[in-house]
């Protein structure tokens, strides 16, 4: 359900009882082309980052060119070129080329003025996102 070009789903974990476990991520000098890319959270480079306040996802200096990237998800809007969804943790995207890319979701459009590099922000109170030095509120 979380699909990503390169990866599904990033998180760390913290459990009262066993945790905490810190998931640090790092994405640089990629590049995904050419590809479509279709499930629920969709992002060509991240599905879904984080679950857990204990994750640290940075993208950057990624190229990101000629993809069709579709959320069939019933819910708010889930696609972007970058992350699909962007929840609990820190998550940081920085000098991404991006061009031609389809987004679209079943029966939904893109929000208006949002950034197309992701598709939802679900902070839940502990969650950061960061576009180019500027926090995403």
């Amino acid at each position: 359900s979380r699909t990503g070009g390169l990866v599904g789903w990033t998180s760390g974990y913290s459990n009262q009882n066993d945790g905490p476990v810190k998931s640090y991520i790092t994405i640089e000098d990629c590049s995904v082309t050419g590809c479509t890319i279709t499930g629920t959270s969709v992002g060509a480079i991240n599905g879904h980052a984080g679950a857990s306040d204990w994750t640290y996802t940075t993208i950057k200096n990624c190229t990101i060119t000629d993809n069709q990237l579709n959320s069939i998800d019933e819910g708010g809007w889930r696609v972007g070129v970058v992350i699909g969804t962007a929840n609990i943790g820190e998550v940081t995207i920085s000098g991404i080329t991006e061009s031609g890319n389809t987004l679209s979701q079943t029966g939904k459009t893109a929000p208006a003025g949002q950034s197309n590099l992701y598709g939802r922000f679900v902070p839940s109170g502990t969650g950061t996102l960061v576009i180019d030095g500027v926090e995403i509120k």
